[in-house]
């Protein structure tokens, strides 16, 4: 059978070369930062640049969480409800349409409960067919201390104690409350308080996305919409054990279900359509 040609394709790949073009040429836009970063080549790049900034929602299965302490239903009928949702986003690289990557300079983002939408910055123009980033911090910065109050390492909530050493931090801080029984038919009455506090570097966990293409255009600012399904942390957990509620990293003996929600990590992320 003779394959239909897509004119809609064709259209919109022109249309986008043409805004990409009259960004290069527009003298009103303000003259984009240029910045030093490397790509896979370890070539720097110094050109014209667009903005690409995250849109990252939390989720129960297909449920949009609006806000904090709200109680809601997953599929199976088990009731959640969050309090903090606090997880560290780092070494973000972005994968162009003929397969270079672009890692992003230094980057770390600090996603919690209220806010949906964080910075990347100012990225090289062009197509994109993927993101990839790890959840929590490298080696190096794990043993950081805050350079001022406003850098993203100074939020207590991911620190283990009072100071942000020796232990290092908290690549993943969950609060809340869930119901616990065997079916997940429970009350709101009954729910039960939860607490997952992961960091050290058994939980720096690399997140992978499929294959979705975006164009960054020069000057402008686009949008990368991605959800966390909170739903997913919990898969695999035996929840009517109530030792299994309540995980940090740094206890000695680690317990055997941090290894178990370790593994649900790159599983959280998907793209919202």
């Amino acid at each position: 059978m003779k394959k239909k040609f897509n004119y809609q394709s064709l259209i919109f790949t022109t249309i986008i070369c043409i805004l990409m073009i009259a960004g290069c040429k527009d003298k009103d836009d303000p003259t984009p930062s240029n910045p030093t970063d490397t790509t896979d080549t370890e070539q720097p790049y110094n050109g014209p640049t667009g903005f690409l900034r995250l849109h990252l929602h939390n989720y129960i299965d297909q449920e949009e969480v609006l806000g904090p302490n709200e109680i809601y239903t997953n599929n199976a009928g088990r009731k959640i409800s969050f309090s903090r949702t606090n997880l560290f986003i780092s070494k973000i690289e972005l994968i162009k349409k003929d397969g270079s990557v672009y890692k992003v300079p230094g980057k770390i983002i600090l996603k919690n409960v209220d806010e949906d939408t964080y910075d990347i910055g100012d990225v090289p123009p062009g197509f994109y067919k993927s993101i990839r980033f790890y959840v929590g911090l490298d080696e190096e910065t794990n043993k950081k201390s805050p350079s001022s109050a406003t850098d993203v390492l100074s939020n207590q909530s991911m620190w283990y104690g009072s100071s942000a050493q020796p232990e290092g931090y908290a690549f993943i801080n969950f609060e809340g409350k869930i119901d616990t029984t065997t079916n997940g038919d429970g009350s709101e009455g009954n729910m039960q308080p939860f607490s997952y506090k992961l960091g050290t570097s058994k939980n720096f966990k690399q997140v992978v996305m499929p294959e979705y293409e975006y164009a960054v255009i020069v000057n402008k600012t686009q949008f990368l919409h991605l959800y966390l399904d909170w739903n997913q942390f919990f898969r695999n957990v035996p929840l009517n054990n109530n030792a299994n509620l309540n995980v940090s990293s740094i206890e000695v003996p680690a317990k055997d279900i941090e290894t178990i929600i370790g593994n649900n990590i790159a599983s959280m992320f998907k793209y919202e359509e």
